[in-house]
This record gives C-alpha cells, structure tokens and sequence, in this order.
C-alpha cells in the first residue's frame, strides 16, 4: 500500500466524506447523526494501513464462469441482446469471418 496516498485520504477526509454524503448519495451531512464516530473509525482504519501497508491477509478470489451464466439468462428472462444477431447484421460487420467464433450458435 502506498502510505502517501493513505496520508492524502486521511487528510482529505472531511471532503471526501462531504463528496460521499451529499453528491453520491444525496443526503445532508447534517442528517448523519453519528458523522463523528463514522470519521473516527474510518481515520483508526486508515492510520493502521498507514502504520502496516505491507498486508498479509490472503484475499478470497471468486471465479465467476459469466460464459455459462449469460446464455440462461437469456433463456430464463427472454431476452434478445444486441451480441444475438441475425445474418444481416453480421454480413455488415468488419470481423466477419468464414470461421468466426462470435458467431458460435446457443444450444
């Protein structure tokens, strides 16, 4: 972890605090009730990646075969996206190719 880029955030909290509260999620900074103890903890979290930025936790890694999932979604929901195509849109298009793979058939 690159600790100036920490010590900027830690720096910077107030605003991005404000950033967060009002421009993204539309509220007044003022309707956070606990705004002081949200800052403090978010400041303790952030001061120890200053303190250890060489991290040893062992992230979980999630593989996701979006491959399988697309094709019955599009089933279950009947859905017709725009990587479905006819022949008349694929005789328009540049990769058009004898052998292409994008035009790979759903069972």
């Amino acid at each position: 972890i690159v600790t100036e880029t920490v010590q900027y955030l830690i720096d910077n909290i107030d605003r991005t605090l404000q950033q967060s509260i009002e421009i993204e999620e539309k509220l007044s900074i003022d309707l956070i009730e606990n705004l002081s103890e949200i800052k403090e903890d978010i400041l303790q979290r952030l001061q120890h990646l200053k303190n250890v930025p060489n991290r040893l936790e062992n992230p979980n890694i999630y593989h996701l075969d979006v491959g399988a999932m697309y094709p019955n979604i599009i089933i279950t929901n009947r859905l017709r996206p725009s990587a479905i195509v006819d022949s008349t849109i694929c005789a328009q298009c540049n990769l058009n190719r004898p052998n292409a793979r994008c035009q790979r058939k759903m069972d």
